[in-house]
């Protein structure tokens, strides 16, 4: 995912849960993660949620 947004060149800074279980745990099977929360500018909001529909992800 992150590399689609560098490659649509959309700045953004992954928070909490995906970007700690690298460096908190030595297994991120361990940590469960139910949802991702993205910071993202205001003006890329639309293109980041068409983005993520197009990889997959479902809106709740």
């Amino acid at each position: 995912m992150l590399e689609t947004f560098e490659r649509e060149q959309i700045p953004v800074i992954v928070m909490k849960g995906a970007a700690l279980a690298n460096r908190l745990s030595t297994d991120i099977g361990l940590r469960w993660m139910g949802n991702l929360d993205l910071l993202v500018h205001p003006e890329d909001q639309a293109r980041v949620g068409a983005l993520m529909l197009q990889c997959g992800y479902v809106e709740q």
